[in-house]
């Protein structure tokens, strides 16, 4: 256990690290050629985009928020339960507070409707915090290792998906997406390790 903990924070040590790095690269503006050329490069259809845009919904405020309402509601030990709707307010106010110090423009040409500054990706960065919290709580809930094997898989690859449709929808650059990627896994070891005692 004392291992695995370590692991997790020398990884969430190189995320941020890595985090920053990507941030610099961003205000100098070092990003787009590579940006723009991972756009161009991926595929798109009618089929596709609507997947898209229903799979972007899940990361979305309203969906988080709903969603993180419900466990409040469905699970019975409000000590625990308020986490969830404790940790989307808390990396929705790092976020908030991330895009306004950066200050990046949207992509120009949309497929859906999106406001407000592009890096780092709020989609990203809540979904990984969301759903990764849910992974850890699930993990640590759930007798069935079958039910931990699945769930995990489950919701880490939605948690990729979401990421990935903010690029497909071109409402995000790449480094939008890793950017979020990177400072929410940081953030979600830290918020596990403050209220592991609660869970």
């Amino acid at each position: 256990m004392k291992n695995k903990n370590k692991l997790l924070t020398i990884l969430s040590i190189i995320a941020l690290a890595l985090f920053l790095i990507i941030t610099f690269l961003v205000i100098r503006g070092k990003t787009l050629f590579l940006d723009e050329y991972i756009y161009d490069m991926i595929p798109h259809n009618d089929l596709l985009t609507t997947t898209m845009k229903i799979i972007t919904t899940f990361g979305s405020t309203a969906c988080l928020a709903l969603l993180a309402v419900l466990l409040f509601l469905i699970i019975k030990d409000k000590r625990k339960s308020i986490l969830f709707p404790a940790n989307l307010i808390l990396i929705g106010g790092t976020n908030h507070l991330l895009k306004f110090l950066i200050a990046r423009e949207r992509p120009l040409e949309k497929l859906v409707e999106a406001t407000g500054y592009s890096f780092p990706s709020g989609h990203s960065a809540s979904s990984l915090a969301f759903y990764g919290f849910l992974i850890y709580y699930i993990n640590k809930k759930a007798q069935k290792r079958t039910i931990k094997v699945i769930s995990t898989i489950f919701l880490s690859t939605f948690i990729l998906l979401i990421g990935f449709s903010r690029i497909y929808l071109h409402v995000h650059y790449l480094t939008d997406v890793l950017g979020g990627f990177l400072y929410s896994f940081a953030y979600l070891i830290l918020f596990i390790k403050m209220v592991k005692n609660f869970t």
